[in-house]
């Protein structure tokens, strides 16, 4: 019997989807503990994390062409095993440059599922059908490694911070074996037709002004909070003498913020749409961060004032980050898979680069971490004007394209 369309098939996906940004934050709580083992500095500590968000950065790019040319099942398989393998490379690292290899090789081949899942749904599914179940894969993405944290610092203090790494490795085998033997080939098997899709759509959306407002203004975003990942495990653990599981723990409100931030911002978007949307979340996030200066200023710094901001933010979070790759993606609905590639090689590119920032600029205090958010909150208020401006002849080509889609559906 066909696996696809089957409940089986959605929760294999759900899973190879999760396992990347599951892996990326569940360390998080471990790297302080890896800084003094392998005595190194807090910048070079950091390149665990923000080399890997490159390799998913440059994964969102390359697999949709590539699994359009090899296939689905290969591309996701060969992602699959490169992930297992820097798994437990990570696991057993005797120094930090074998580690920041085994985090290079999770994040490259992790990626393979956040975007291959995407592209077996719409095989299976069609345009028309595939909004529910890829929902399922968005939900994966970000609830998944919002608890990350927090087993991992369990793990970390109960055992040691390797053992994230192993339970890692043990919990992508099964996903890896069912995926192996039971899930099917969906690719139409149209390469060449995709591929040139693929770069007609690049083409067209880098002239998009409202595709570049919302690109920038979501990325931007991301950027701060991967700028709070990259200096709240030192100031918690090193700085405030707090436990792994404990700083792992704060996550849940983070988590909890973020998830009552995505609920908030469905309801809000029938009044506001795409754009009143990501506007009203970015001043709320431009005010949070702003806010924090006036706290870090005025009131001894705490475990309390570190989570505070972020739970708040994530509020705003909640409705921006989502909005803002939809938005970018319905800027010409012709070219979608273009634009998720787009976004995704933005979103974390731009993570990556600010978090190793905050890193280098790291002097045991939270003002390199606090005064880089607000810079960025600035700046992506400062990108909404893209999305509001009159359309030019780009943006027009792409609202004759999206009534097009619109029509036919």
């Amino acid at each position: 019997m066909s696996l696809a369309r089957s409940p089986l098939f959605l929760v294999i996906l759900v899973c190879v989807t999760a396992i990347a940004p599951f892996s990326m934050q569940m360390f998080l709580p471990a790297l302080p503990f890896i800084q003094v083992d392998f005595g190194v500095t807090q910048d070079l500590a950091i390149l665990t994390l923000t080399l890997s968000l490159f390799a998913i950065a440059f994964g969102n790019f390359m697999y949709g062409p590539l699994s359009d040319r090899f296939g689905r099942k290969p591309v996701l398989l060969a992602g699959l095993v490169i992930f297992l393998a820097g798994s437990l490379l990570a696991a057993l690292a005797q120094d930090i440059s074998t580690l920041i290899a085994g985090r290079l090789l999770q994040g490259g081949g992790g990626a393979a599922g956040m975007v291959v899942a995407r592209a077996m749904v719409r095989d299976v599914y069609g345009a028309s059908q595939a909004a529910r179940a890829i929902s399922y894969l968005t939900m994966a993405m970000v609830f998944a490694p919002m608890f990350a944290p927090t087993v991992g610092g369990l793990l970390t203090d109960a055992i040691h911070w390797r053992a994230v790494f192993g339970f890692v490795a043990v919990l992508i085998m099964p996903v890896l074996l069912i995926t192996w033997f039971r899930l099917e080939e969906t690719s139409p098997l149209t390469g060449a037709a995709a591929r040139g899709m693929m770069l007609a759509g690049i083409r067209r959306l880098s002239r998009s002004a409202r595709f570049w407002g919302f690109t920038i203004s979501s990325s931007l975003s991301i950027a701060i909070f991967f700028v709070y990942v990259a200096a709240t495990p030192f100031l918690a653990i090193n700085v405030l003498g707090h436990s792994a599981a404990e700083y792992g723990m704060t996550y849940l409100v983070v988590a909890g913020s973020y998830i009552t931030g995505t609920f908030l911002g469905t309801r809000l978007h029938p009044w506001l749409g795409e754009k009143g949307l990501i506007t009203f979340g970015s001043i709320g996030v431009a005010l949070v961060t702003g806010g924090a200066i006036v706290v870090y200023l005025t009131t001894p710094l705490s475990i309390y004032t570190l989570v505070a901001p972020a739970g708040l933010f994530s509020l705003f979070q909640g409705s921006t980050i989502p909005v803002g790759q939809a938005g970018a993606i319905n800027v010409d609905p012709r070219y979608a898979g273009a634009a998720s590639g787009l976004v995704g090689f933005f979103q974390m590119g731009c993570a990556a680069v600010m978090a190793q920032l905050v890193a280098d600029l790291a002097d045991g205090t939270v003002w390199p971490m606090a005064i880089t958010s607000v810079v960025l909150a600035v700046l992506a208020i400062l990108a909404l004007p893209l999305i509001w401006l009159k359309s030019g002849k780009a943006d027009a080509d792409a609202d004759a394209g999206a009534a097009i889609v619109e029509e036919s559906a």
